[in-house]
């Protein structure tokens, strides 16, 4: 495999993370298709400008994974959130952790991870926490490989369904 760097995000590579999630959320989450709102949705949530904002807030952070340059992965963290299932700790969330299909199982997710909890660990907090959509087998198998226990569920909401998601956490 050739050479994988993780490095922060900059406002500067916001289209290309923006064309990032889209693809992963399609191969994720549309098992059944699209629907008008599921793609309404994703340009809302995923357009660049959004990114951008993400990229340059303050109590959160954005790294990139890049491969010969170009980026294949990113990991997310916001501090503004406190974790549905526990709140006993300084903690921050990681809202967002994708590769794209092509380099998935090549070791690049588990590489974003340490990144942020190493980067976590430095800055004092304690606890890490994500939420991932229950019928997310490879997900949940990944996270709980990484030493994240399930401590609950909460729901998300699009197109009108509710949609499970647990609530996954770990010590950093």
């Amino acid at each position: 495999m050739n050479s994988i760097r993780i490095e922060p995000a900059t406002p500067a590579d916001a289209s290309t993370i923006a064309a990032l999630c889209l693809s992963v959320w399609i191969d994720t989450y549309a098992t059944e298709g699209l629907s008008p709102e599921f793609a309404h949705y994703l340009f809302e949530e995923f357009s660049a400008q959004r990114m951008a904002a993400q990229c340059a807030a303050p109590g959160g952070k954005s790294f990139v994974a890049r491969c010969n340059g170009l980026i294949v992965g990113i990991c997310n963290l916001d501090a503004a959130t406190n974790c549905p299932a526990r709140s006993d700790a300084p903690q921050q969330e990681i809202t967002r952790l994708y590769v794209l299909r092509r380099f998935a199982r090549q070791g690049i997710g588990s590489r974003l991870l340490r990144h942020a909890l190493a980067d976590m660990e430095r800055h004092g907090l304690k606890t890490a926490w994500l939420t991932v959509w229950a019928h997310n087998a490879d997900a949940r198998a990944f996270y709980a490989s990484q030493g994240f226990i399930d401590a609950g569920f909460t729901t998300f909401r699009l197109a009108g369904r509710n949609h499970e998601n647990r609530v996954l956490v770990r010590a950093v």
